[in-house]
């Protein structure tokens, strides 16, 4: 699908992390193992949630900052992405309205998508303020917090995953185009996966039995199961046409385009890409310090590198879990950005 919006811009975008910081190094594996690891992800350090912390208070810091210079009660909508809720049901998006007392006619909904999901989420917002009248002032957060749900004794997921929680305040613009083109290819979808805990395979005694796969991980089906070979393969092979489409659909080139954001997935991952496009000035990267943050690691890139992020003709691009796929050109030029420790 190829979308432009002419109606719709990011005006604020707080990213807030966990105050617990972990070092690679330490975690319990040989020293062979972590270095031959850390150097193919580029994860040395992340952040992630204690046991007694979920992502609410996150969004919660993250939207005061918001909040200081607008009013609440101006919101008409508000966006929730996010794999890994506060709660089965209820939506985190409806959790968050009440608590923050927003105006009873403002919308409110989550977006179940992962690595692909800010960009998901921008689109949805972006329509609505394209399309709907009433509708001036959207809150979409992004959060996810992956170590939560990630065998700790996976040597393919214990070192690559980080938590983290964003809102991004989208606003209506009389004149700022935007450009998306959003794909999917399910297909893939058993290659990154929690295969039990939905109704197609509900929790039970077994999901929570560990074994060992070919590879000497430990596995259990109530935790992440991914296939990394599949997940590069099809990153290597899809990105680079998505961004092609990008180019086609808003007359830009390579070379006209300020920056390229991409999920933060892995080093050697984001490496390749950008030197199969021949785009490694303009690729920025911090994957080294907070780890693969799912969803919220592109407004996390851009809270943290807005020197580098913020330029007229931004590019975003999401890519992964469901084998889904995003990318948004648009300007982030007058974007103010913040990023926060969380105070508990």
């Amino acid at each position: 699908m190829k979308i432009t919006y002419t109606h719709a811009t990011i005006r604020q975008i707080v990213t807030v992390t966990p105050n617990q910081k972990i070092s690679n190094y330490d975690l319990p594996f040989d020293d062979k193992t972590k270095k031959k690891i850390i150097k193919m992800t580029g994860v040395e350090t992340r952040y992630i949630l204690d046991e007694n912390t979920s992502l609410l208070p996150l969004y919660i810091q993250a939207v005061q900052e918001v909040f200081k210079t607008i009013d609440p009660q101006s919101i008409d909508a508000l966006i929730v992405v996010t794999q890994t809720p506060e709660y089965r049901l209820p939506t985190t998006a409806n959790v968050l309205h009440g608590i923050l007392g927003l105006k009873k006619d403002a919308l409110a909904f989550d977006i179940n998508q992962g690595c692909s999901g800010y960009i998901y989420g921008l689109s949805q917002a972006f329509a609505l303020l394209e399309t709907a009248s009433d509708i001036k002032r959207i809150l979409l957060f992004d959060g996810d917090a992956i170590s939560k749900i990630s065998e700790p004794e996976n040597k393919s997921t214990a070192f690559l995953f980080g938590d983290a929680a964003s809102v991004t305040l989208c606003e209506r613009s009389n004149n700022s185009k935007s450009y998306f083109v959003l794909k999917s290819d399910g297909r893939g979808y058993k290659n990154l996966i929690i295969p039990d805990g939905g109704i197609a395979s509900p929790l039970c005694a077994a999901s929570y039995k560990k074994q060992s796969d070919e590879s000497g991980n430990i596995t259990s089906a109530s935790t992440l199961y991914m296939n990394g070979t599949e997940i590069f393969n099809f990153t290597v092979d899809e990105v680079p046409s998505l961004l092609e489409d990008i180019y086609t659909l808003s007359n830009q080139t390579s070379d006209s385009i300020n920056v390229f954001c991409f999920h933060q997935a892995n080093r050697f991952m984001l490496d390749f890409l950008a030197n199969k496009m021949g785009i490694t000035d303009k690729t920025p990267i911090n994957i080294d310090h907070y780890g693969n943050s799912s969803s919220v690691s592109i407004p996390l890139l851009i809270s943290d590198l807005p020197e580098k992020c913020c330029h007229p003709r931004s590019l975003l691009a999401g890519f992964g879990v469901g084998y889904s796929m995003g990318a948004v050109l648009l300007d982030l030029s007058n974007t103010q950005t913040t990023l926060k420790r969380f105070e508990k």
